[in-house]
């Protein structure tokens, strides 16, 4: 068995970068741009959960569509994309696997899915 646990802070770098460029989608596909960083649309934070990303759905058809899959119940869970930074996790072996986020070096994009890697 494997775990993996975004520690505290983990994002506090990679948020307080004024370059970031992180992009909100649907299930990680390019092709369904929500919100973006960069154009002011997509705001990021975190918490002691872990992150959180507030946005509005611009008017298009995905982002219609995709409003309808959310409020009928279909898609309902969230997921993002990063890059640990070196020496950016540890790693605890016994019964079961885990790897402890500590650095977040990049966030590529946050997303509504489908069906996300880890359930938590």
């Amino acid at each position: 068995m494997r775990a993996i646990t975004l520690m505290p802070g983990a994002f506090t770098e990679v948020l307080a970068d004024p370059a970031l460029d992180c992009v909100a989608l649907f299930n990680h596909n390019m092709d369904m741009v929500l919100a973006r960083t960069t154009a002011k649309s997509l705001q990021l934070s975190q918490d002691d959960r872990g992150l959180f990303c507030d946005f509005e759905m611009p008017d298009t058809t995905a982002a219609r569509d995709l409003m309808a899959n959310i409020e009928a119940g279909n898609v309902h869970q969230m997921s993002f994309s990063f890059s640990v930074a070196f020496d950016g996790d540890s790693w605890e072996y016994e019964d079961t696997t885990i790897r402890r986020i500590i650095k977040v070096k990049r966030l590529y994009d946050v997303s509504p899915v489908t069906s996300p890697a880890y359930k938590d």
